[in-house]
């Protein structure tokens, strides 16, 4: 169980950092759609940000299984 404890911790800043890359290509592509008068697209984008965002809460606050 040890060994899962630890890889756990150390994946933890790299999921993080997906997180954070994915979130960044939404704002990119909102950007993007909003420029293209794409409104519903650009709509589709946010929404599916805030979907991502309230995921990753949900996963943060789960409790840790050791």
């Amino acid at each position: 169980m040890e060994l899962q404890a630890a890889n756990n911790c150390e994946l933890e800043p790299v999921a993080y950092e997906f997180f954070t890359q994915a979130f960044v290509l939404y704002e990119e592509e909102i950007a993007a759609a909003n420029d293209c008068e794409l409104e519903p697209v650009a709509y589709e984008f946010f929404t599916q940000a805030f979907v991502l965002y309230e995921e990753e809460i949900a996963v943060t606050r789960e409790p840790r299984v050791f």
